[in-house]
């Protein structure tokens, strides 16, 4: 699969590249894992001559010294007569080497350095500060949200602490992004692009199995990628958690399995996860900040001191394990795979109507101008009530309303007449807001329900509309 998108990741890389004609500087890239962090390093040695060494887990702190020393003798023509016995050793080779000639540098999965040698990242601080405005090097240190900043660059005793120039937090791509990505793999159904982006979300390493598997849709992709005893990604969380937490894996995956079952209020994660609620923040923050794979939601009036916070799978592909694996471990150990596929089949529409919504956003975030826009949920008059999508712009009090319906059906006035009911529970500027309404359907509109729209000035998007904006506008981010 071709390179996508990270522009501006690139030309950071470039400037700091620059920079580092005059002195070392640090780099560090960071992200979720198959985000693309290796592919933005090897598209950055297409243009600038580079060491690339991999930290693997697999291999002694003896023997991946052995290897990148090698490397390092090779490629910057080093004597042999150099000995290198040691860490030590290795970085005063590269940053004496820097002092005539600029090196660019690039450590991989660095944050394994951890439990393979814990020593390295203080050598590593060493020679930087002794070094730095004397050396020509850039030195780029990439790897996992989680093991690389907490132990390595946010706490004040890690041993980088404030040593990066930038640090480039990589995100999932867009919708938009992905679209592109199918369309070059032959996905050309709309349809079938949203639903894929349900299950893989903007992941660019999973679209890489999608072309190696020859995948066409949301079923194929089930049966050839999970539902199998050779699947490649049947056990994919279960890896990235234990890659992750180590010793603590259970923990974090208690409270991610405890989340996906819809617990998601701080009280009710720490009574089903076993954590005391006391003990509960910094497993929290590891798993939003760091790691990625929570988010916390507010309604999207509240301000950051509400006590309504929700804790909610952030990634596409944990959604979907959560709920089709983790859920199933003895029909998976079974062998039950057309069983399990039926299942799939029968809750694929609510399953993909939340990643619906996520597409819903990032169309208005496209198209239209608000200050904030999130999921809102409060009181009715006799139960619960939620907004799938409410923006807000404080300036000229526009509320923007709007409902996504993922069904096989077309959207009814009735429904349109719902929804509006639902909106005035909202207690935001009452009585003095504008208002304006979206309804997203799948199966778009019936006669009368277009009608309403046109005489009320709703907006109404169907899929057509949606692939044409996705078409035709820039990426949300690159």
């Amino acid at each position: 699969m071709k390179f996508y998108n990270r522009v501006n990741e690139l030309e950071e890389l470039k400037t700091l590249s620059k920079a580092a004609e005059k002195k070392t500087v640090m780099c560090v890239i960071t992200g979720v894992r198959r985000v693309g962090k290796t592919e933005l390093i090897k598209e950055f040695f297409k243009e600038e001559d580079g060491l690339y060494f991999y930290v693997d887990s697999s291999k002694t702190s003896a023997q991946l010294l052995s290897e990148f020393s090698g490397e390092l003798k090779e490629r910057l023509g080093l004597s042999e007569r150099l000995a290198v016995s040691s860490w030590d050793d290795l970085f005063h080779d590269i940053f004496e080497y820097s002092k005539k000639k600029k090196v660019v540098l690039a450590f991989d999965e660095f944050q394994r350095f951890t439990w393979i040698d814990k020593t390295l990242p203080f050598i590593l601080q060493k020679f930087f500060d002794l070094n730095k405005n004397d050396s020509k090097m850039f030195i780029i240190i990439s790897g996992s949200s989680f093991g690389l900043l907490k132990g390595m660059f946010i706490d004040q005793d890690a041993p980088l602490f404030q040593r990066p120039a930038n640090i480039l937090h990589l995100r999932q791509f867009d919708f938009g992004t992905i679209c592109r990505i199918l369309d070059d793999l032959g996905v050309k159904g709309f349809k079938d692009k949203v639903e894929l982006y349900a299950l893989f979300g903007g992941i660019p390493k999973y679209y890489d199995l999608i072309e190696d598997y020859g995948v066409k849709s949301a079923d194929l992709a089930m049966k050839k990628l999970l539902y199998g005893q050779l699947a490649p990604l049947r056990d994919e969380v279960k890896n990235i958690m234990a890659e992750e937490f180590g010793k603590e894996t259970a923990t974090y995956y208690g409270i991610l399995s405890t989340a996906a079952l819809g617990k998601t209020k701080a009280n009710e994660i720490a009574d089903y996860s076993g954590v005391k609620e006391t003990s509960l923040g910094p497993y929290l923050y590891d798993l939003t900040e760091l790691l990625g794979a929570l988010k916390k939601e507010l309604p999207v009036t509240e301000g950051i001191r509400s006590k309504k916070a929700r804790y909610c799978l952030n990634n596409q592909f944990f959604k979907l394990w959560f709920r089709f694996v983790f859920r199933k471990q003895s029909e998976f150990e079974l062998g039950r795979f057309e069983e399990l596929f039926a299942q799939f089949q029968e809750e694929k529409n609510s399953f993909v109507g939340r990643a619906f919504e996520e597409i819903c956003k990032q169309y208005l975030l496209k198209t239209m101008k608000f200050e904030k826009i999130g999921r809102w949920w409060g009181k009715g008059k006799n139960e619960p009530v939620e907004i799938d999508l409410l923006a807000l712009d404080e300036k000229s009090s526009l509320a923007i309303f709007s409902e996504c319906k993922w069904q096989e059906k077309p959207v009814t006035v009735s429904d349109m007449v719902a929804f509006k009911e639902k909106a005035a529970f909202v207690d935001w500027k009452s009585g003095s807001r504008s208002e304006k309404f979206v309804f997203f359907s799948k199966s778009g509109f019936d006669k009368k329900a277009h009608e309403f729209g046109a005489e009320n000035g709703w907006l109404l998007v169907g899929l057509d509309e949606l692939e044409r904006a996705f078409k035709e506008s820039a990426p949300l981010s690159t």
